[in-house]
């Protein structure tokens, strides 16, 4: 039962990030990602008085190291090693709280500041447990369970690394000789990690707060901006390009089937994906003949991917595609017609 608890924990924490990723906010059709570089483009369009529009390297940060944690939870939903997996959640976790610290450092003048995000600071210090051991190394085989798991083991415990033991002896090396004598050469320890759920749960609302600090104050825009590439947008969907990636048809489904409950508006730029295939990306969407499409209707709209190379050499005309905000569908397509290229599938090489 303990791993039937466990793998269930997986699944859900991955179903979680994944629509809290993607959350659409309706009245511009952005993610929380999109708006993030939308904020950099509009402080550069003011000062430069044009209409250009900016890329810059903290959103680009920001959104592979949420990539990474989405990908990491996604392909190990149900993962059998209970200490593989929370080893890599940690990890995972980590490298996007440090991005996010770094950044809140150079907005608050303060140097490595983790008190505006304890959960963060949670997971940092879980991280070192794993990557650096200490007296750990000497522990002989603990075993690792979850502490809200009904079915955790109560016997033969000689001692416990808990989220509280963590955050004491790994958060500095000035408890190094105590933990020393506390599982050096020790048996029968049990670590017990937090609650997947709610410690997934704790962090994406921090990474909101930081998020939403940078949305209501502006100024903090043009502070990073001072430190971050700021460039004229090429590459991606927000404008720069000259041309889409392909046309398709689309049909929204309706609001009985699961749809939308508002209509959608040129411009509207959910979460592309193809069936079975792990990666996905943002796409925006140019209505064709129309501005504003309801749910239930069909249109033709022009796509254009956040990351192309995401699919290069992988989709064809009539491959079928959907549209997602989280895990819920709001339309599905099919390509009609390429103009980027490099999207092509290519024919095997048979010889």
């Amino acid at each position: 039962m303990e791993e039937v608890f466990f793998k269930n924990q997986t699944k859900v924490v991955s179903e979680y990030f994944e629509n809290w990723m993607n959350t659409v906010d309706e009245s511009n059709g952005l993610d929380k990602f999109s708006q993030l570089y939308r904020l950099f483009s509009d402080f550069e369009q003011n000062k430069n008085n044009d209409v250009k529009i900016y890329h810059n390297c903290i959103g680009c940060n920001i959104h592979e190291g949420a990539t990474s944690i989405k990908l990491f939870l996604k392909n190990h939903e149900g993962y059998p090693s209970v200490r593989h997996y929370l080893m890599l959640y940690s990890l995972t976790f980590y490298i996007l709280a440090e991005r996010i610290v770094t950044i809140n450092d150079e907005m608050s003048g303060k140097k490595n500041d983790w008190s505006d995000f304890p959960n963060l600071r949670r997971i940092k210090r879980w991280a070192n447990f794993f990557k650096h051991p200490k007296s750990y190394m000497f522990l002989h085989h603990a075993t690792y369970h979850l502490s809200t798991d009904p079915d955790q083991p109560n016997f033969l415990i000689d001692g416990i690394i808990d989220d509280n033991f963590v955050q004491e002896y790994y958060g500095g090396n000035s408890e190094n000789e105590k933990l020393h004598s506390l599982i050096a050469n020790k048996r029968r320890h049990k670590v017990f990690f937090p609650d997947l759920i709610e410690f997934t749960k704790s962090m994406c609302g921090e990474f909101d707060s930081f998020f939403n600090s940078i949305h209501s104050n502006p100024e903090f825009v043009g502070q990073l901006s001072k430190y971050t590439l700021v460039s004229e947008l090429q590459n991606m969907y927000l404008g720069g390009r000259m041309e889409p990636d392909f046309v398709a048809t689309i049909t929204y489904l309706s609001t009985l089937k699961g749809g939308r409950t508002t209509p959608a508006h040129s411009k509207y730029r959910p979460q592309f994906c193809i069936p079975d295939e792990q990666y996905s990306t943002s796409g925006e969407q140019i209505f064709i003949g129309t501005d504003v499409v309801y749910p239930g209707e069909t249109v033709q709209a022009e796509i254009t991917l956040l990351c192309p190379e995401l699919f290069h050499g992988k989709l064809e005309v009539g491959t079928n595609f959907e549209f997602k905000e989280g895990s819920r569908i709001v339309a599905t397509g099919t390509i009609d017609r390429f103009i980027n290229t490099l999207l092509v599938k290519t024919a095997p090489n048979m010889g």
